[in-house]
């Protein structure tokens, strides 16, 4: 039976922090926002961690769930008794470090940002940052700072995570268009002779060309990343 422990992917006797830390990392992981090309898939896993944390986070929700969880399994052994539900023992501080520092590890395998430590006591901040030093980078591409709106458009353009249909449709056709048009009443403005119909178009071009280059990188990279979220599908 899969139980919200292990869909947070942690122990049933983890600590607060790390229930907290597990519900972060998995939570950044699988916002339906960073996969606009598998949105059904990852709101489906966003909605199962939530409400694991949801049940596990609470001490009352918690504690009841435990005892349904031993209810259940002794249910399926008639030979054993009912075990008593029971708080976990106190963490030493050096148990709280090395799990905090366990923790700074797996955040940082499965590819998130250092600046994403969850941790507000110095002592465990710095053992989660020890870990984070300590394991390799993951495949997935790490996080950056909060960047501002526009500049986090551009690059979600440039990855190929705005969708291949709007950056083909509302980038590429409806975007090049607009560029292009711009572009022209521009250099016609600053032409000298406005009837210089070559020099204006190659006066524009120096606008319209790279937005035409940029945008079939970002459409080549865009129809790669659907491509590949399709045969992840079809494997699974």
């Amino acid at each position: 039976m899969r139980t919200h422990y292990d869909n947070l992917h942690i122990a049933e006797t983890a600590s607060i922090e790390v229930v907290k830390a597990a519900y972060k990392a998995l939570a950044q992981k699988w916002h339906p926002d960073k996969h606009p090309d598998q949105r059904e898939k990852a709101e489906r896993y966003f909605n199962i961690i939530c409400r694991a944390f949801e049940v596990i986070s609470d001490p009352v929700q918690r504690r009841k769930y435990d005892a349904y969880l031993v209810k259940q399994r002794s249910e399926k052994d008639d030979d054993s008794a009912p075990e008593p539900v029971k708080e976990p023992p106190p963490m030493t501080p050096a148990q709280r470090a090395s799990e905090a520092f366990q923790d700074g590890k797996r955040s940082r395998e499965q590819g998130f940002s250092a600046f994403g430590c969850p941790y507000q006591d110095e002592i465990l901040a710095g053992a989660w940052q020890r870990g984070y030093q300590s394991a390799a980078p993951g495949k997935q591409e790490p996080q950056s700072q909060p960047v501002s709106a526009k500049s986090n458009l551009l690059e979600r353009l440039w990855r190929g995570e705005a969708g291949l249909t709007k950056t083909f449709f509302l980038y590429g056709v409806v975007g090049f268009v607009v560029v292009f048009v711009i572009s022209m009443l521009v250099a016609t403005l600053f032409a000298s002779d406005s009837k210089d119909i070559g020099r204006i178009i190659r006066t524009a071009q120096l606008f319209y060309l790279p937005y035409l280059v940029f945008i079939l990188i970002c459409n080549f990279r865009a129809l790669v990343r659907a491509m590949s979220g399709k045969k992840i599908d079809s494997g699974k």
